[in-house]
């Protein structure tokens, strides 16, 4: 922001005003005010020009790579994109700074840059991994290195109010004309001086869009008119006009909205925690149609469009036990009854009062779905599998679902209704290039490839025909995720998160970006490595009982044992209980009068008695640790917006604490190696970088312990705790992630505690709550490979609130046998018994 200059995506706004379409095709991360005019940079590589702020843009040139904000840790929730005086910088997919000599772009002499800002035409500031400071004098062609005081590390640089700001993860500096740095608490934050949500409700992410990310929050009405969930109101307005037609506050926290016959119901939460639902009357005011506080238990609803019929995934009343297949049908008339599908279902679409439920377990390629008609029932066999059949909706009078043939084609299955329910399914194949399908108003549908030149319309009485574009120039520039959410609501449907479709009506295209642009490429180990099929993937089988061990519900489960805390007045009371652990250890804190919370962990694989616990008063937190002499003080840093801290055994009789948070917008992650024999910490090193939290995993190379951060789907880079730059390595992986063979020759460890290895397996396997796993990967000449992975459930059973039974905690240790498969032992409740995995290819539900 610079004087009342906002970025917001595409949107170029003021305090008062917004830039009109077009927009550029994708969003504007860097902005720069140049004695001419203003320069930006978007996301794709495309760089423009406008004489004014808001005056229309004008092409000025193009980069091999896309771009990203100049300061990356402003952006992510924050700032949409960042300013700078006298001249244009901006970041690319590798790591480089850019900046523009007239239309020419110039790469800056830094490598692994994290923030740069131009302060003027001739003077910039950046920063780089792992939290170095530079100065340039010459407009960016020679940079020099700026000491922090004390060892401190910069996260990011800006302009706030006109002056250079310095962020570090222990505060604020300001910058002198010779270089010269002064601590400035008073100094604005860049993160909060520039956050998004501090501006009044305009337009945002791409203007034109009236339907919210999230679906659940908007409901079509009878009349063609919208219902929207905004906070604690509800709006319905006009979707052509955009006007306001009626408003009603809520009547809980939490609400979603589904259309029903006549109107609309809300689901949300009241009294503190109870869920129930919600219809409006004439007079403003709200019925509760079914109350978790009369002891009505909910579940997944879809409600009918021709009358007052609906339907919960949960019986009428309360049970002892849940029952995945029983439903309870609302009818018209006021009255309800519990029926039972014949398998675990859920409900996902209701039309002229009958219900479609689908199987929730995995049927194979053909996943079953029932018919619900008052409360008969008529099986169905689709031609999907489970994954694909929750998309079955009615299309006007018959049945829709989109899957994929077995050339990995996008096909629309459509099946006539006939007597008695009888189905007969017809598949239509999408034109080439389509990838992702939804379904619109009726017997309409829409198909979805890769840029905005491939979008397609479907009717039964037309086919698949091509819909007009929306971009001024190349529209392949305007790259759409297949996998971005995509919906209709009525009349209008919002594609890929950046287009809006309204039946009916048309006009002028939204985009421009110049002719010969390319798609923008994602950043390459951000949405890579978050695809689900990126993970490795195991079936694991139970085998035989090997006896009965501890009863592992009284603590957080971690691999055999679990780790339990009871406060007391004065301190602490710290149990290991499990088979592979068992102590008991009791110490004194010092006083608080502050009302404190305790959060604690421990390592996987442990056979002696280690934790960690935090005493957290609102959001500050110190750090003891448990052994089984008692509790001392531990050297760990908290961060403002911590992640999540981890602790894992090391070699030689040490462990690694890692803590991992949010530090004035960039991710910071300190690691702490601690000799239990000696009592001292033996190694320590805080790092700033981009990548999120959850990316960087602690280890060891070559003897050394360290940090691992990603720098693309297939590529690690190792930073030894010892700060030696010669020690650095970047480790390149094949993507196989198989158990190590027999006899593989290690060079380290990768100990990864997020992102693991996705395990499945009957009745066990880590599906739901929330759990701790540490799944360590031996770093070798060919790549990685898996040695283990173990973990349990990090929920603790004695204060869980179970509704409907116990389930016990789970927990699980697994070593490769050498011979392709994961081997080892399981727990569940007091039961011990064998457990073995191999591992398979990971089933998509959508084609490369």
């Amino acid at each position: 922001m610079i004087d009342g200059h906002y970025l917001v995506d595409g949107v170029r706004r003021t305090d008062t005003a917004s830039s009109a379409p077009p927009f550029p095709a994708r969003p504007l991360v860097s902005a720069a005010r140049v004695p001419d005019g203003w320069r930006f940079a978007a996301a794709d590589g495309t760089l423009y020009a406008a004489r004014e702020f808001l005056a229309p843009l004008r092409v000025l040139a193009a980069v091999p790579e896309s771009a990203r904000p100049a300061s990356e840790g402003l952006a992510r929730g924050a700032v949409r994109g960042v300013f700078h005086e006298g001249a244009l910088a901006y970041l690319d997919h590798t790591g480089r700074a850019w900046t523009l000599d007239g239309s020419t772009p110039r790469a800056l002499p830094l490598e692994r840059v994290l923030s740069v800002v131009f302060t003027s035409p001739l003077r910039a500031l950046a920063v780089t991994a792992p939290g170095v400071l530079h100065r340039s004098d010459d407009g960016g062609r020679r940079f020099t290195e700026v000491p922090l005081p004390d060892g401190d590390l910069a996260t990011v640089v800006g302009l706030a109010r006109g002056a250079a700001v310095i962020e570090s993860y222990r505060g604020r500096y300001s910058i002198s004309d010779d270089g010269a740095l002064s601590p400035r608490d008073d100094a604005p934050s860049l993160e909060s001086f520039v956050r998004a949500g501090e501006l009044p409700p305009t337009a945002d992410a791409s203007a034109p869009l009236l339907l919210p990310a999230d679906p659940s929050r908007v409901a079509a009405l009878p009349d063609g008119s919208l219902a929207l969930v905004e906070g604690d109101v509800v709006r319905v307005i006009d979707p052509r006009s955009r006007r306001e037609l009626r408003r009603l506050a809520t009547p809980g926290q939490g609400c979603v909205i589904a259309g029903a016959h006549g109107s609309f119901r809300l689901v949300c939460t009241h009294e503190g925690w109870a869920g129930a639902v919600f219809a409006p009357t004439a007079a403003g005011t709200w019925t509760v149609l079914r109350d978790e506080l009369r002891a009505e238990p909910m579940g997944d609803i879809v409600f009918d469009d021709r009358s007052e019929a609906w339907v919960v995934a949960a019986p009428c009343a309360q049970q002892p036990v849940r029952d995945p297949a029983a439903f309870c049908v609302h009818h018209a008339d006021g009255a309800s009854r519990t029926v039972h599908a014949p398998f675990p279902a859920q409900p996902v679409d209701m039309r002229g009062g009958a219900a479609l439920l689908v199987e929730t377990r995995d049927s194979g390629p053909h996943a079953r779905a029932v018919i619900l008609r008052g409360e008969a029932m008529t099986a169905v066999t689709l031609p999907v599998g489970t994954a694909e059949a929750r998309g079955l909706r009615w299309a006007g009078g018959a049945l829709a679902v989109w899957g994929h043939s077995a050339e990995g084609r996008l096909v629309l299955h459509r099946g006539a209704i006939g007597p008695s329910d009888a189905v007969r399914w017809s598949a239509h194949e999408a034109p080439a290039g389509a990838r992702r399908g939804i379904h619109g108003a009726g017997a309409v549908g829409y198909a979805l490839g890769r840029g905005a030149e491939a979008l397609w319309q479907y009717r039964p009485d037309a086919g698949f025909a091509r819909m007009p574009g929306p971009v001024r120039g190349d529209p392949s520039a305007l790259s759409l995720d297949p996998e971005a959410l995509s919906y209709c609501a009525g009349p209008v449907c919002r594609l890929a998160g950046v287009l809006e479709w309204t039946a009916g009506v048309s006009g002028s295209p939204w985009f421009v970006t110049r002719p010969d642009a390319a798609p923008a490429a994602p950043r390459p180990w951000v949405a890579p490595m978050q695809r689900p099929e990126e993970r490795a993937r195991f079936e694991c089988e139970s085998g035989e009982t090997l006896g009965v061990g501890p009863e592992l519900d009284r603590g957080i489960a971690v691999s055999g044992y679990a780790l339990h805390w009871q406060p007391e007045s004065d301190g602490v009371t710290v149990r290991w209980n499990g088979e592979s652990l068992s102590q008991v250890t009791r110490g004194r804190l010092p006083p608080t009068a502050e009302r404190v919370t305790f959060s604690g962990y421990a390592p996987v694989g442990a056979t002696t008695p280690l934790a960690l616990l935090d005493r957290c008063a609102g959001v500050r937190c110190e750090t003891f640790l448990a052994t089984a002499p008692g509790l001392q003080p531990f050297p760990l840093e908290h961060f403002a917006l911590p992640y999540r801290r981890d602790m894992l055994l090391t070699e030689g009789g040490a462990f690694l604490a890692l803590s991992r948070g949010v530090s004035h917008g960039a991710t910071v992650a300190q690691a702490v190696v601690y000799d239990v024999a000696r009592g001292q910490v033996v190694a320590r090193r805080t790092v700033v970088s981009d990548a999120p939290p959850e990316f960087i995993q602690p280890g060891s190379l070559d003897g050394r312990d360290g940090l691992w951060l990603p720098t693309s789907p297939r590529r690690w880079r190792f930073l030894p705790l010892s700060g030696e730059a010669s020690a650095e390595e970047t480790v390149e992986d094949d993507g196989t992630l198989a158990p190590c063979p027999r006899g593989v020759a290690s060079r380290g460890v990768l100990r990864r505690i997020d992102r693991n290895s996705d395990l499945r397996g009957a009745g066990w396997a880590p599906v739901v709550g929330e759990w701790q796993v540490e799944e360590i990967l031996e770093v070798t000449a060919r790549g990685l490979c898996v040695r283990s992975i173990a973990g349990g459930e990090s929920r603790d059973e004695s204060t869980f609130e179970h509704r409907g039974g116990v389930d016990p905690v789970r927990s699980f240790s697994l070593t490769s046998d050498g011979a392709g498969r994961l081997s080892g032992v399981a727990w569940q409740g007091r039961r011990r018994f064998a457990m073995s995995c191999a591992r398979v290819e990971a089933r998509r539900t959508l084609p490369r």
